[in-house]
């Protein structure tokens, strides 16, 4: 699952089958415990937090993250369970992302592609699906993303292939 030099920086890594929620093709290594820090220093990764399929993901983030429902959106993916935080072994998806937005703008996106809004770490994705020629406006704001992925906080939106 290529965990090489993952041990050093995350403590022992052990081979992970990849959440099931978000499909990464290089796979997942273990990072840290509930309550420990997950270290990548100098890297951007993804971090899925949970246990037995059921994760929460925070994308784009670098150095560290808390493993805690409180980094995680406040939220328990599998309450009563011991979670742990799982670093993807390849960038962040968010890693070739552009922006095309600020919060309550619009994106125009040409073709396929994913639109992510949020911040911090904490995004919702929205699949455009269309002719690679077309074009369409994507509103930047809570209502057209089915809420808010990190409250209080100023927002915007990344566009990814």
């Amino acid at each position: 699952m290529g965990l090489a030099g993952l041990g050093l920086l995350c403590g022992a890594a052990f081979a992970q089958s990849p959440p099931r929620t978000l499909t990464y093709s290089l796979g997942w290594g273990l990072c840290a415990t509930e309550g420990g820090n997950c270290w990548f220093p100098g890297l951007v990764r993804d971090v899925a937090y949970g246990a037995n399929g059921g994760y929460i993901y925070l994308l784009g983030l670098k150095d560290v993250v808390k493993c805690t429902n409180g980094e995680f959106w406040d939220k328990d993916p599998q309450p009563g369970v011991s979670k742990s935080c799982y670093v993807y072994n390849g960038p962040s998806r968010l890693a070739n992302s552009t922006m095309c937005a600020p919060e309550n703008g619009t994106c125009s996106v040409t073709g396929p592609r994913t639109v992510w809004y949020g911040s911090n770490g904490q995004f919702t994705p929205k699949v455009i699906t269309q002719e690679d020629t077309a074009t369409t406006s994507v509103p930047c704001n809570n209502s057209n993303f089915g809420g808010d992925p990190n409250q209080g906080l100023a927002k915007f939106c990344l566009i990814t292939p």
